[in-house]
């Protein structure tokens, strides 16, 4: 009976010895090991890159409100073998099949951006696994795999915006990673999760890349895509100028506009920048996906400017131009095409009392929407006022050389 004793604790000091070697060896990868406190519960970071794709210096941007869920399983990939150079100890790499819990990461346009990024901890939670409590447990030491499974739900009913097309997605196999499971005995002699390794690949043992999660390099150029494994949200600018034409157009008059947009998302903020002090400079408290910035007032030359807009938010821009008359100017106006600093022709202008520009959903792109309006008053030369004093002119010249030759005339007869 000793002597089983002796043989079963030696077996389980090899088991032991043969974790901690394999352990050792996964150092050059980066581990994610249970902070002290809070024994089997592993953590990886989901990150998200934001930024303003008309913007250089990447700001003027929010975090959008967007989830991410994560299904995890047993996984039976990779050989068998760790990817720690091919060495796994002795011991094989086994399907997981006592599930833990994982938890979601879950954005807000509240978090703090941080050079460009955002971070949110996901956690797996062995606890239950080693509580014997004899439901889904782990019962013996060993190395086990998992797959681990995003989905993004980027159409959350609190921001009534659905994000799917501002926010890159992960797929074609970018979507899973795969965590392996150390589990040995304790200095108590009981079973729990010593440390963990996640990649991002399992099928071949050369070919695995080790990660934490999404935690790959992010210090390249803001303007370049994002890399495989990290999620992206990226915003853009719009602005309207305002131009005066013609010999009669004012330069110090203001214009008034209203720019209403639709598909922005609750409760976000958006920067507002004006060369006219007097407009608004920022869009606050955003009660609905629709917004309209009202009152706007431009002067020939003036802009304005609001940024970081979802890439699939739209805008309606409007000029009032009653308050001039029909008779007063001819309006036209553009979005990313050439300015009409002169008219060509009379269809390019029209007498209304409102001129509206409208944009339909738009890509992610690295310009800035540019929407112009065009004011054009002038004044023809009045040529028409020589026609009307040539007659009066050619009736006084007759009546002068009518009245000249009646006096030549009359001049002989008296002289014969």
């Amino acid at each position: 009976m000793m002597l089983k004793r002796i043989m079963t604790f030696a077996a389980v000091s090899a088991m032991t010895v043969a974790l901690a070697g394999s352990a050792m060896a996964a150092e050059t990868t980066k581990q994610l090991k249970p902070a002290t406190g809070v024994p089997n519960k592993i953590k990886f970071t989901k990150e998200m890159k934001i930024y303003n794709v008309d913007d250089t210096t990447g700001g003027s941007a929010k975090a959008p409100d967007v989830k991410y869920t994560y299904t995890i399983t047993g996984s039976n990939g990779g050989g068998g073998k760790t990817p720690v150079s091919g060495t796994d100890g002795g011991l094989t790499v086994i399907p997981g099949t006592a599930m833990p819990t994982i938890s979601s990461a879950e954005f807000s346009h509240n978090d703090t951006i941080t050079n460009h990024l955002v971070k949110k901890d996901v956690t797996v939670d062995f606890t239950e696994q080693f509580n014997e409590d004899g439901i889904d447990d782990i019962t013996v030491p060993g190395i086990y795999r998992y797959e681990i499974t995003e989905t993004g739900d980027f159409n959350l009913t609190a921001s009534q915006h659905d994000y799917t097309g501002d926010v890159s997605q992960l797929t074609g196999g970018k979507e899973k990673r795969y965590l392996d499971v150390y589990v040995g005995y304790n200095a108590a002699g009981k079973l729990e999760v010593k440390t963990a390794v996640m990649m991002k690949k399992d099928t071949t043992v050369t070919d695995n890349s080790k990660t934490t999660g999404y935690i790959d390099d992010l210090s390249g150029a803001l303007t370049t895509d994002n890399k495989d494994d990290v999620s992206t949200f990226k915003t853009r600018d719009i602005i309207l100028q305002k131009d005066v034409a013609g010999n009669m157009g004012s330069t110090t008059e203001e214009f008034k506009f209203t720019i209403d947009l639709s598909n922005i998302g609750v409760g976000m903020d958006y920067a507002v920048s004006s060369t006219n002090a007097s407009n608004p400079t920022s869009i606050t408290g955003v009660t609905a996906n629709t917004y309209s910035l009202t009152n706007v007032k431009l002067k020939s030359g003036q802009t304005i400017k609001i940024s970081g807009l979802p890439s699939t938010a739209k805008y309606k821009v409007t000029e009032d131009v009653s308050v001039v008359g029909p008779a007063g100017y001819k309006t036209t106006h553009g979005i990313n095409v050439a300015r009409i600093t002169t008219p060509t022709s009379t269809n390019q202008y029209a007498n209304v009392a409102a001129v509206t520009a409208v944009t339909p959903v738009k890509a992610d792109d690295t310009v800035a929407d540019t929407i112009f309006f065009l004011n054009y008053r002038d004044t023809p030369t009045p040529t028409g006022v020589v026609m009307s004093v040539a007659p009066f002119a050619i009736m006084i010249g007759a009546g002068i050389l009518f009245i000249l030759v009646f006096f030549r005339r009359r001049k002989r007869e008296e002289e014969n």
